[in-house]
């Protein structure tokens, strides 16, 4: 029996049994969306010139392919071996092109080479020393990443949180920060021109969270506010937007998932409640004096989530007024 660390010793081997050359072995070439070893070398090459066009071009050949599920992959394997100045350019091109980047919709593979993007850049971001030029380096890909999800990704994966002021962190704790508000900046930006769940779709979650995390106090509830005031359908909108996929155990198929508290408690912390409540109530009305959780399977979604957000609302009130009046009688 063989872990499947192996597989990568394996593919280093171009072994015939290493998931990647299997099918090389019984074609007698590459397959369609593979990528060869001497493609990869040749885009490390590009990378260590600098040429910014040639590289741009090379990595749209690549997505042109739909080989970027593979490609990805290769170059994790190459990582550690990169020497500083090339990783610092290849980092900044897979970012700058982050919109060539597929986004898969799976049950288990929901944007996994997005996400496995996202983690290169920070390992090559990692060959840089630590200091001023890794710092000057992620701030350029901050600012520079496609799409803005692309550039939240990266932030992600470059962010040690909470982690100890004094410890070795992969960025010091105030260029973490500085990061986030140049994100912010780029946010903020798009949105005068559209709102964010028409502009980010199911990115809107995470962007919003990143505005309101690295952002102004209170401006993101704010701004939803001011729109959800001029606009009240536009709440369907944004509660469409904050919910994510969930898949049919039969059929397979992707379907918006349920409203859960997660997902209001989230919205909730973004902008108040009743704002929402009252953009749902101008296409619902009375019903949602009543709400019901679960609905037909034909129900409209739309329907759907917004009774299950006047319902979650409906219960959160409740808990509020119990756990008030329970500290009324410790009191007494």
């Amino acid at each position: 029996m063989y872990g499947a660390d192996w597989d990568d010793r394996w593919e280093q081997e171009q072994r015939i049994c290493s998931e990647g050359y299997f099918q090389r072995y019984f074609r007698y070439g590459v397959p369609v969306g593979d990528v060869s070893d001497q493609a990869v070398t040749a885009l490390l090459e590009k990378s260590g010139t600098g040429e910014t066009a040639r590289l741009d071009a090379a990595l749209a050949e690549f997505a042109r392919r739909g080989a970027f599920p593979r490609l990805i992959p290769k170059l994790r394997r190459r990582e550690d071996s990169v020497d500083e100045a090339t990783a610092k350019r290849l980092a900044l091109a897979i970012a700058r092109n982050g919109s060539l980047l597929p986004r898969e919709r799976g049950m288990l593979s929901l944007d996994w080479t997005f996400r496995q993007a996202g983690i290169l850049v920070m390992k090559l971001l990692g060959r840089i020393a630590s200091g001023p030029e890794r710092e000057e380096s992620a701030r350029q890909i901050i600012g520079e990443a496609e799409p803005l999800a692309f550039a939240l990704e990266c932030l992600g994966w470059f962010r040690e949180g909470e982690k100890e002021p004094d410890a070795d962190r992969f960025l010091p704790a105030n260029v973490e920060n500085e990061l986030g508000k140049i994100l912010v900046l780029r946010v903020r930006e798009m949105c005068r021109e559209q709102p964010p769940y028409r502009a980010f779709g199911r990115d809107a979650p995470g962007l919003l969270w990143a505005w309101n995390e690295f952002g102004e106090k209170g401006e993101v509830g704010e701004y939803l506010r001011e729109r959800l005031k001029k606009e009240p359908s536009e709440a369907l909108e944004l509660l469409l937007s904050s919910i994510g996929t969930a898949w049919g155990m039969e059929s397979g198929l992707p379907h918006k998932a349920d409203l859960h508290r997660e997902a209001y408690n989230a919205l909730a912390k973004l902008v108040d409640a009743e704002v929402v409540l009252a953009g749902l109530r101008s296409q619902y009305g009375g019903e949602l004096d009543q709400p019901e959780y679960y609905h037909s399977s034909d129900a409209p979604v739309e329907k759907r989530v917004a009774h299950q957000f006047a319902y979650i609302h409906l219960k959160v009130q409740e808990e509020r007024k119990q756990t008030a009046a329970g500290e009324n009688v410790a009191e007494a």
